[in-house]
């Protein structure tokens, strides 16, 4: 017999699409120039499709790498695509990633050249429209959005 009952949906796994506040999304394909782990930021790259997860700026950021019950070309499940793998990027929407440093709900979500988040309480130059959906502690798996903004 129940004995609870959950009125907030549980946290995912790191890269997965949440889709209990997303009322848009957004996704898109490309080809990862260098091996990148699910829930990383990347960018565009030199070429067409190509992504990177390192030189990010305002001009060339595109979105986070999508866990996406892949199997990478190694044909082994992990969570890391192989340089040269197509993966799926999300643009627009929700995102479950695990938390590098401690964030709170409402927090803006900075991306660094290098692909490292922080967050913090007002938009930054690096903050290009992801929030803090739901916060954690550093290490725990928390939910950044497109939709608070």
């Amino acid at each position: 017999m129940q004995t609870e009952i959950n009125t907030k949906q549980a946290l995912g796994v790191n890269g997965t699409i949440s889709k209990a506040e997303t009322q848009y999304l957004a996704t898109i394909q490309g080809v990862l120039m260098q091996d990148t782990q699910t829930g990383k930021a990347v960018a565009f790259g030199t070429n067409e499709n190509e992504l990177v997860n390192t030189g990010i700026t305002a001009s060339n950021f595109v979105g986070f790498v999508v866990r996406d019950g892949f199997i990478n070309s190694c044909e082994t499940p992990t969570e890391i695509y192989k340089k040269g793998d197509t993966a799926t990027i999300i643009t627009k929407g929700s995102l479950f990633i695990t938390a590098p440093t401690d964030a709170k709900q409402g927090q803006y979500v900075n991306i660094a050249s290098g692909g490292a988040l922080t967050f913090s309480d007002s938009a930054g130059a690096t903050s290009y429209g992801w929030r803090v959906a739901t916060g954690g502690a550093s290490g725990e798996v928390i939910e950044i959005t497109t939709t608070l903004e």
